[in-house]
C-alpha cells in the first residue's frame, strides 16, 4: 500500500514536472524569435525604434464631470417625458 501511494505521488509530481518543461520550452521558443525579443525589450526596458512616437493619453477630470452631469440630465428629461405621458 505504501509502495502504491508513493507510485501515485511521484506519477502526480512527473506530470506536474511535465507541464511545466512544457511551458518553459514555449517560453524559450517565444525568445527565440526576433519578436519576442523585441517584444521583452520594449516590456522591460521601454525602448521604442528609430522615427517610432509615443502617445499618451491622459483624461481631463473636467470631462467626467460633464459627461456625469450630461447623464442626470438625459435621465431627468426620460422622467419628465414618462410623467407627461399620463397628463
Amino acid at each position: 500500500m505504501e509502495m502504491r501511494e508513493r507510485r501515485i505521488q511521484a506519477e502526480s509530481q512527473t506530470a506536474a514536472l511535465e507541464a511545466h518543461k512544457t511551458v518553459l520550452k514555449d517560453k524559450v521558443e517565444y525568445l527565440s524569435s526576433d519578436r519576442g525579443i523585441e517584444a521583452e525589450m520594449r516590456r522591460q526596458f521601454d525602448i521604442t525604434l528609430p522615427g517610432e512616437q509615443v502617445v499618451v493619453i491622459v483624461e481631463d477630470d473636467e470631462s467626467k464631470q460633464e459627461m456625469s452631469s450630461t447623464t442626470n440630465s438625459l435621465s431627468e428629461q426620460r422622467e419628465r417625458a414618462w410623467y407627461q405621458f399620463w397628463r
